[in-house]
């Protein structure tokens, strides 16, 4: 192997001139994604806007953080270390976990407008996340306490 080629790979940091190509660079499209059917179980077609973040925001509320690896271990929510809180306790707790997940999302503004309703041994929530440009969405959810 005394003989063989080196081939070196020497990373560009910066473009040099005549790289650049302004008619031709690519536009980053951040919420076009690929479509849930809920309904049917299936990935079909695709989604933008709202309806994108909609969708990024049920994905987060429904995947428990840490248990499947195709995710980061901080993508998802958390939510059974709640269960046995007071349940004021458990609204604070709920209102930070949404908020700091949903706002990793450079497309969501804010997250407000929790409102609670305790029933029983759960804790049913709506809120309202609020896209960059200032379209809002409503989402519910419900965390078991008991």
């Amino acid at each position: 192997m005394a003989d063989a080629e080196k081939v070196v790979f020497m990373p560009r940091l910066l473009p040099e001139e005549g790289d650049l190509d302004m008619d031709n660079l690519l536009i980053s499209y951040p919420s076009y994604t690929h479509k849930l059917d809920l309904a049917r179980g299936r990935i079909r077609g695709f989604v933008d806007g709202m309806d994108a973040i909609r969708q990024a925001v049920y994905k987060l509320m429904a995947t428990p953080a840490g248990v499947y690896p195709i995710y980061s271990p901080g993508y998802g929510l958390f939510f059974q270390d709640l269960i046995g809180l007071d349940p004021d306790l458990a609204q604070s707790e709920i209102k930070r976990r949404i908020s700091e997940n949903a706002l990793v999302d450079d497309r969501i503004q804010a997250v407000e407008g929790f409102s609670f309703q305790s029933d029983g041994d759960s804790l049913s929530f709506t809120c309202s996340v609020v896209a960059k440009g200032g379209a809002s969405a409503v989402i519910e959810g419900s965390v078991d306490l008991s």
